[in-house]
C-alpha cells in the first residue's frame, strides 16, 4: 500500500499526495516549492543524501527513493539544506560550502526572470555592491555565479533571528531598541559613504545574531549613487520597497531616491521598536505611550519621518549625533533628579542634626544653671554656719 503523505524536503510539511501519481509535480502546501511525486511505503523526503548512506541502506533491505525537485537548485560546490526565505526576486537557502564545510545562504533569481535583461542586470550589479561592502553590521557576500540558467550569490549565514521576529514579542526595550538603531545607523553610514543606498530598511532584513549584535541584510534594491558611477539597479523606476517603510518620493519617483530616503526608513522601524506598529495617520508620539521615553526621542523619529526628504537629517551620522544627544538628555535628567533627591536628603539630615544639637545644648544650659544654684546654696550655708 503506497503513502497518501509525502513530506517537503526543504520545509519538512507532510503533504496530502493521495490525488497524484509517481512522476506528477506537487506544490508544497506550506512553502510552495514544487517537488517529484514518488509514492513509495518507505519514502523519506532527506535532501542531500551522500552515496554511503544510500548503499548503506540498500545493503540492509531498505528501499529507498531518490526525489526530483524542480524548485531546488543544484549548484556546484554547495549542498542545499533548507529555505531561509522566499521574496519577489528568488528565493534564499540555507545550504553547506563543501570546501570549507561552513554553512552559507544563498539566495537564487527566479528563473522566470533569467530571459529578462533588466532583472539579471540588477542582479550581477547587487552582487558587485555587496561586494564593497565590509563592515561588522552588513552580512558580506562570498561568492556569485549563473548555473544552467539560476543567478545566484553567496552569502555567510547569520545564526540568529530577524527584527521583525523578535517584534512578535511586542515593543522592544528602550536601550536595546537604541542600541539596534545605532548599529543599523553605523552600518547605513558606511554604504551611503561607498554610495550605496539600501532602499529596503525594514525589520524584515534586519538580522539579530545569537551575541545580540545587527547585521543587515539584502541589498538587493541597493542604489549606486555617484557622478561617475550612476548605476540604478532599478533603472525602470520601479518602486522597489515595502510600503509602510517607502520615503514619500520613493513611491512617487525610485530613480531620484538618495540615502535620506534610508533615513525615512530606519525612522519607522525606530517608532515599530519603541510602540510596537508602525505610524500611521495621526499617530500618538512614544512618550505618549509609554513612560520611559524622553521626549527628545520623538523628536528624533519626527524629523527622521518627515515628508520632505530636507527637512530630515540629512546623513545617518547626524541622525546618530542626535539620539546620543537625547539620550544624553534622559541621563542629565535623571542625574539631576538623583542631586535633588540627595540634595533634599541631606537638608533633611542636617534639619535633624540641628534640631539634636539644639536638644543638647539645652540640656547643657539647665545643667549650668541648676549646677550653679546648687553652688550658691552651699555658699550661702557656709556663710551661715560660720557666723
Amino acid at each position: 500500500m503506497s503513502s497518501s503523505k509525502q513530506k517537503c524536503p526543504i520545509c519538512g510539511f507532510q503533504n496530502d499526495v493521495s490525488i497524484y501519481v509517481t512522476g506528477q509535480k506537487a506544490r508544497c502546501q506550506k512553502c510552495q516549492i514544487l517537488f517529484e511525486v514518488k509514492r513509495s511505503e518507505s519514502f523519506d523526503g532527506t535532501i542531500g543524501q551522500g552515496e554511503e548512506g544510500r548503499k548503506s541502506e540498500e545493503h540492509q533491505g531498505v528501499q529507498k527513493e531518490t526525489l526530483i525537485f524542480s524548485d531546488i537548485p543544484q549548484i556546484p560546490g554547495y549542498e542545499i539544506i533548507g529555505v531561509i526565505g522566499k521574496g519577489g526576486m528568488g528565493s534564499v537557502y540555507k545550504a553547506k560550502q563543501l570546501s570549507l564545510n561552513r554553512m552559507v545562504a544563498i539566495k537564487v533569481l527566479k528563473s522566470e526572470f533569467a530571459s529578462q535583461k533588466d532583472f539579471i542586470l540588477r542582479f550581477n550589479r547587487e552582487a558587485e555592491v555587496l561586494a564593497r561592502l565590509s563592515h561588522p553590521n552588513i552580512v558580506p557576500i562570498i561568492d556569485k555565479g549563473a548555473k544552467d540558467g539560476l543567478f545566484y550569490f553567496v552569502m555567510e549565514f547569520i545564526d540568529g533571528e530577524t527584527l521583525r521576529h523578535k517584534l512578535k514579542n511586542g515593543r522592544l526595550r528602550f536601550d536595546e531598541a537604541i542600541k539596534y538603531t545605532l548599529q543599523i545607523l553605523r552600518a547605513i553610514s558606511f554604504a551611503h559613504k561607498q554610495n550605496v543606498i539600501h532602499r529596503d530598511l525594514k525589520p524584515e532584513n534586519v538580522l539579530i545574531d545569537t551575541s545580540g549584535n545587527v547585521r543587515i541584510a539584502d541589498f538587493g534594491l541597493a542604489d549606486i549613487v555617484g557622478a561617475q558611477n550612476d548605476y540604478s539597479l532599478t533603472g525602470s523606476g520601479m518602486a522597489m520597497g515595502t510600503a509602510h517603510y517607502m520615503a514619500p518620493e520613493q513611491r512617487r519617483d525610485a530613480k531620484r531616491v538618495d540615502r535620506r530616503a534610508d533615513i525615512f526608513s530606519l525612522g519607522i522601524t525606530l517608532y515599530e521598536m519603541l510602540a510596537g506598529e508602525v505610524p500611521q495617520g495621526n499617530f500618538k508620539k512614544i512618550c505618549q505611550l509609554r513612560g520611559d521615553v524622553n521626549p527628545a526621542i520623538d523628536l528624533v523619529i519626527e524629523k527622521s519621518i518627515a515628508s520632505k526628504p530636507q527637512e530630515r537629517y540629512q546623513s545617518a551620522d547626524e541622525m546618530t549625533t542626535a539620539i546620543r544627544a537625547a539620550i544624553a538628555e534622559v541621563e542629565k535628567k535623571t542625574i539631576a533628579a538623583g542631586e535633588k533627591q540627595e540634595s533634599d536628603e541631606l537638608i533633611e539630615v542636617k534639619s535633624i542634626s540641628s534640631v539634636k544639637e539644639n536638644k543638647k545644648l539645652k540640656r547643657y544650659l539647665l545643667f549650668g544653671v541648676v549646677s550653679s544654684l546648687i553652688v550658691l546654696a552651699v555658699v550661702l550655708l557656709l556663710v551661715w554656719l560660720l557666723r
